[in-house]
């Protein structure tokens, strides 16, 4: 048949299509709403403009992330069950760790990638809480809620991957998230460990 060739060609633009949506970083986000996460009486403007955000006490810029930054949402809840609420930010940027490379990463650490990062205001000044490494399953969209009622908040994060997306649940347990809905293991982050059987970790 002289139209197989390009009957074959759409269907592989349709199958790669989707995939270039789910995977490539979001542009950033707008939007803006208000909290008082120090609790001083103070309530601070956090405004997202073209993947910045930039957090304001009135006229006083507290803070404002980096240029090399890209934000693709953030949010105010308490993500980790401490009874206060943190900033929650779904960012990219390149490298995975930072200046906290582990000892067994060699290489260079330039990859262009998402990541989970909570940060706490304290005192007037944002404190970095809990960021994750690379993650291999981008986050498209994350709530906070306590989804089962246990009186514990979890993460409801749609991740995207190869071709489909998928919704999974996680909780905070001391020093990072693990899946809620237990299943067959996979890495969020580019790490190595030895994980416990059944349970999938969001680690940094």
């Amino acid at each position: 048949m002289k139209y197989r060739p390009v009957i074959i060609a759409g269907l592989l633009i349709a199958l790669l299509v989707p995939a270039v949506y789910l995977l490539l970083p979001d542009s950033g986000g707008n939007g803006s709403f208000t909290r008082d996460l120090d609790r001083n009486g103070q309530t601070e403007i956090y405004r997202l403009e073209n993947g910045y955000l930039t957090i304001r006490e009135g006229d006083r810029l507290i803070w404002k992330t980096p240029e090399d930054w890209k934000i693709q949402s953030c949010l105010a809840a308490d993500a980790d069950n401490d009874g206060g609420e943190e900033l929650i930010l779904v960012l990219w940027k390149k490298g995975s760790f930072g200046s906290s490379r582990p000892m067994w990463h060699k290489g260079i650490d330039d990859e262009y990638s998402n990541h989970l990062f909570l940060y706490r205001l304290i005192a007037g000044k944002m404190k970095p809480v809990w960021c994750s490494s690379a993650l291999a399953r981008p986050i498209i969209e994350l709530e906070v809620q306590d989804i089962d009622q246990d009186g514990q908040n979890e993460l409801k994060v749609l991740e995207g991957r190869y071709f489909s997306h998928s919704y999974t649940t996680w909780i905070w347990q001391e020093w990072g998230f693990v899946q809620a809905n237990k299943g067959t293991f996979f890495l969020l982050a580019k790490l190595s460990f030895s994980p416990q059987p059944d349970i999938s970790y969001l680690v940094v």
